[in-house]
């Protein structure tokens, strides 16, 4: 019984979650390579934006080289 159980369970999963499923479903998203990377390429930005921001938050709070050298030496 249990077996059983286990084999439809995980038939269910299969044809919810797996490959064909993707196939199937209308309403899965698909990108254009042009369109992943143009979209991979703002988060790239927006993350060195932010790593910009962050360093100069740093540093106007005293952070120095010679401090973070420190702090990555400890870890």
């Amino acid at each position: 019984m249990r077996a059983t159980v286990q084999s439809k369970l995980s038939r269910a999963a299969s044809s919810k979650f797996g490959a064909e499923a993707n196939e199937k479903d209308p309403l899965q998203p698909t990108l254009s390579t042009d369109a992943f990377e143009q979209g991979r390429q703002r988060k790239v930005e927006k993350f060195l934006q932010l790593c910009e921001e962050l360093s100069k938050e740093a540093e106007a709070n005293g952070l120095t080289d010679e401090i973070l050298a420190e702090i990555l030496a400890e870890e």
